[in-house]
């Protein structure tokens, strides 16, 4: 386990982030059996099925949505992209979880379909059986293993009569564990970012508009949901499944904030930040992001996703950051999200799942804060070009709060130390040259940031 430099060890807590289970069948909440004593966890007795990707809402991730919701004729607003997505990511997660020694968890692969359960069902009776159902509450434990969507984010960067478009997403990987308390086992979340597909330099005539954007959320997913299964992957092999709810405690990443001085005036201005010391609570986080600044929720995004990038990078227990909808919320309502699965590997019995970001779901919230950014530009030795250089200053808070009482902070303290990243833009400029487009800075900057959250993985090892 990681050591973070908090002021004593977590206590040690029963229940993390909970994940309930929906179903259209109203036999299914029959199936699911009393979750077994720790002592007593047999892998025998447990399958994982895979849940695939699943989709919040059109607000919250709207390109995801149109890649993977069912209409009514049974396929997706872009069919051919939507499919490619779909078993792209099917194939990807056969292949990485072949390669995964999940033997701790479960004594059979990874269920896909109704005939790799039949298959696991024979290898733990003798029996052969066509009733799903049946199969399914053969075993004393299941888990659901799903891919969500955080945040996306689309950018030009305008270069000339050229321009170059940036599709970003945050994807999670979550165990959850559908039996007793319907527990987010684990988590870990990774970064996908596209520009380009082919040589072809974008330009009006080249760029197809809404499909080449769909075509690009489409790369950009299926790389993330690649990278966060990798990271999963790493983390159940690590862990102890007997234990793994008694040895890790739970982190919630709740928002982002934006120190209010000098330092930080730049990228304030730059992301639509409306300066202000008023932080609010570990549970809500003020956001000062003015009206419709879709930039902010960007620099937002980023942020909370670098960070879930960063602890599960940790080996710590991280519930999949989501980006928060717009609406108010107090500090101890509950925020829920439903996740449809489409793709789901038993879609007669699981079709959806819900996660609920109850602020008692998790013992630590956690902001990052940016303390500053930089830009600074320098002539090349051979006085050819101009090179720009974009930097970020970030600290974690955290805090860990009561569960009766989530204004109640029990402890408040930093994750590691301040961490700083520089990215320099490969894009040069001639001398005299006008400066980069605000969606280049913006980019970059953006950039530097997550560099700089992700080097808290490093430090937590």
């Amino acid at each position: 386990m990681s050591s973070i430099s908090l002021q004593s060890s977590p206590k040690v807590r029963q229940g993390g982030a909970t994940a309930v289970l929906f179903a259209c069948s109203c036999f299914f909440a029959a199936l699911l059996a009393p979750t077994a004593d720790a002592q007593s966890y047999d892998p025998d007795d447990t399958i994982i099925v895979f849940g695939g990707f699943g989709y919040l809402d059109d607000a919250q991730q709207p390109r995801l949505h149109e890649l993977v919701r069912r209409k009514a004729d049974g396929h997706s607003m872009y069919p051919q992209l939507g499919s490619e997505l779909e078993f792209g990511v099917a194939r990807d997660a056969l292949e990485i979880l072949a390669e995964t020694d999940l033997s701790k968890w479960t004594a059979y692969p990874v269920i896909f379909s109704p005939e790799d359960l039949a298959a696991a069902y024979q290898a733990r009776t003798g029996e052969t059986s066509y009733d799903t159902a049946k199969m399914f509450s053969a075993f004393e434990r299941s888990y659901l293993l799903v891919l969500s969507g955080g945040f996306e984010h689309q950018s030009i960067v305008p270069a000339g009569e050229t321009f170059s478009g940036y599709a970003t997403v945050g994807v999670s990987a979550t165990l959850v564990d559908l039996n007793g308390s319907n527990d987010i086992v684990l988590s870990a979340t990774h970064f996908g970012i596209r520009g380009k597909r082919t040589n072809l330099i974008d330009t009006l005539d080249t760029f197809n508009g809404e499909e080449e954007w769909i075509a690009r959320f489409a790369v950009s997913y299926r790389d993330a949901a690649g990278g966060a299964l990798r990271m999963l992957g790493q983390l159940a092999q690590k862990s102890n499944p007997s234990k793994v709810v008694n040895e890790w405690d739970t982190y919630m990443i709740t928002g982002a904030f934006l120190a209010p001085h000098e330092e930080t005036a730049a990228a304030a201005d730059l992301f639509g930040w409306r300066s202000s010391g008023d932080f609010g609570s570990f549970c809500q986080p003020v956001n000062h992001c003015e009206s419709g600044a879709e930039s902010c929720r960007a620099m937002i995004g980023y942020l909370t996703t670098a960070t879930g990038q960063a602890l599960a990078e940790a080996g710590l227990k991280v519930m999949p950051p989501i980006q928060w909808s717009e609406r108010a919320r107090d500090s101890n309502s509950i925020v829920s999200y439903k996740l449809s699965l489409p793709s789901s590997g038993l879609p007669n019995l699981v079709k959806s799942a819900g996660f609920v970001y109850d602020p008692d779901r998790a013992a630590y919230k956690v902001v990052p804060v940016l303390l500053g950014t930089t830009l600074r530009s320098a002539l090349s030795e051979d006085g050819t070009y101009v090179e720009d250089s974009y930097g970020a200053t970030v600290i974690l808070k955290a805090g860990r709060t009561a569960t009766s009482d989530c204004s109640s902070v029990i402890q408040e303290s930093t994750i590691g130390s301040i961490a700083s990243a520089k990215i320099v833009d490969e894009k040069v400029r001639a001398p005299g040259s006008e400066e980069t487009a605000p969606s280049g800075q913006q980019l970059m900057t953006l950039l530097a940031m997550k560099a700089a959250v992700l080097k808290f993985s490093e430090s937590l090892r």
